[in-house]
């Protein structure tokens, strides 16, 4: 078979067969592929540790008629800072999630991919790892051609105005009314000035203010693109809401 080396972060991973492991990797060459790794799961195997969620890896990949194989791995990084706290490693695997869901097979991005990577490093040295998130989550939508709007409303074209504020996902960012869309939700000011902000900014922010209401803000607009639930997602915001209560 012939083999190619790639450069990727594996995005998401699921067990088949006995020993078997298949891995959704975003790559720097050829986008986001599938590819098995025979042997994965055994205790001894190489292959084990670069095929787990935020491994980013040089891989050689052999190239089948109907499957590709992982046949050797480098390390590159493994953002052993993410994996130390559970809230950023949430975040990170929420971040991965949606980049495997949103994302064909075999469409190379270069631009997304140093999105991809540089989000996970500002995670990583982050203060607030939803800050990162969700400058990141808008900039993806951009990028994937879904950017919202939200300093004026998407339906008149008018600037928003007042302290009450409303996003349309159906509609594409915010609406002067919510008799405008019928899946109109309310957010506070601030939240919607931040959502904005975030578009605006050119590199993640450390920190964030009311983070998970503008990270609550955005899941509505995910679900909406990708038509189907995101577990990390929902899981990262539950315990969010869980931590904020406990202080």
């Amino acid at each position: 078979m012939p083999t190619v080396t790639v450069t990727g972060v594996v995005l998401r991973r699921w067990d088949v067969g006995e020993f078997d492991r298949r891995v959704s990797i975003l790559t720097s060459e050829r986008g986001r592929i599938l590819a098995t790794a025979r042997g994965a799961r055994k205790s001894a195997s190489k292959l084990a540790g670069v095929t787990e969620p935020l491994s980013l890896s040089r891989f050689q990949i052999a190239i089948g008629r109907k499957k590709e194989y992982i046949t050797q791995a480098q390390p590159i990084r493994a953002f052993p800072k993410i994996r130390k706290d559970f809230r950023f490693l949430s975040a990170a695997l929420a971040w991965c999630e949606i980049l495997d869901a949103i994302l064909p097979v075999e469409e190379p991005n270069q631009e997304i991919f140093d999105l991809a990577v540089l989000v996970l490093d500002a995670i990583e040295e982050s203060e607030e790892p939803l800050a990162p998130l969700s400058w990141g989550d808008l900039h993806l939508m951009t990028i994937s051609g879904y950017a919202p709007e939200f300093r004026t409303c998407v339906v008149t074209g008018q600037e928003c105005r007042g302290a009450k504020r409303y996003l349309s996902p159906r509609s594409g960012g915010a609406v002067a009314s919510p008799t405008l869309a019928e899946d109109a939700f309310e957010v506070p000011y601030e939240v919607a000035i931040t959502l904005a902000q975030l578009l605006e900014l050119p590199n993640p922010p450390r920190y964030m203010k009311r983070a998970r209401e503008v990270a609550a803000a955005i899941l509505p607009f995910w679900l909406e693109i990708v038509g189907h639930r995101l577990p990390a997602r929902q899981n990262l915001l539950s315990n969010s809401m869980t931590n904020s209560t406990k202080l």
